[in-house]
């Protein structure tokens, strides 16, 4: 049987590019506070990421990207070029096909809300039926949280928590969706704050 589902995330922690649209209000990403940050920003898993479809996988994961637009009237954005998930339990291989792009939306107090487009990611585990493929993907997906961080010695922290929709092409046994859950520690810049 042949599955495929899509997850056009993190569109995140999703090609793989990381985005920040724009909206009516503005958001900037500055490091250190109050200097636009308009340089490359890498993350890391603090533990296992699960992603959880019809198998529960746990991955080490890697994010990384640029931001490329923020300032009046636009909303933080950029594109992923590395999204990975390595070291997977229960899956024969998990990869990112396309890692997409990333928006932050400003809460107002340093931190933010992430949107992922265009994220697309493939699992393939075996069944009592042989082997599944599955295919996720995101679409202006909301898959979690920026807690940024003014502190040179802290690091901003990305909070994963999204549903995934399953892409046509998925095996039936795919189901409609993934959950995407864990933490991400960021590395690059120091200190990342959201205004």
């Amino acid at each position: 049987m042949r599955c495929v589902g899509i997850i056009g995330a993190v569109a995140l922690l999703a090609g793989a590019s990381m985005a920040l649209a724009g909206v009516a209000s503005a958001t900037t990403i500055t490091s250190p506070a109050g200097s636009a940050y308009t340089n490359v920003f890498h993350a890391v898993s603090t533990e296992k990421i699960i992603l959880e479809g019809v198998v529960k996988a746990e991955c080490d994961s890697t994010i990384e990207g640029s931001i490329q637009s923020h300032g009046a009237g636009i909303t933080a954005a950029g594109n992923l070029t590395h999204f990975t998930f390595t070291n997977c339990t229960k899956t024969h291989g998990t990869t990112v096909l396309a890692a997409g792009t990333l928006t932050i939306h400003s809460d107002g107090n340093s931190n933010g809300t992430l949107t992922s487009s265009e994220l697309q990611l493939t699992v393939v585990h075996t069944s009592p039926f042989g082997e599944v493929h599955c295919i996720y993907g995101t679409n202006n997906t909301d898959i979690g949280t920026l807690t940024g961080t003014t502190t040179t010695g802290g690091n901003a922290l990305i909070h994963a928590t999204a549903v995934i929709p399953t892409l046509a092409g998925s095996d039936f046994i795919c189901g409609a969706t993934a959950e995407l859950k864990g933490t991400y520690r960021v590395t690059t810049p120091a200190a990342l704050i959201v205004d």
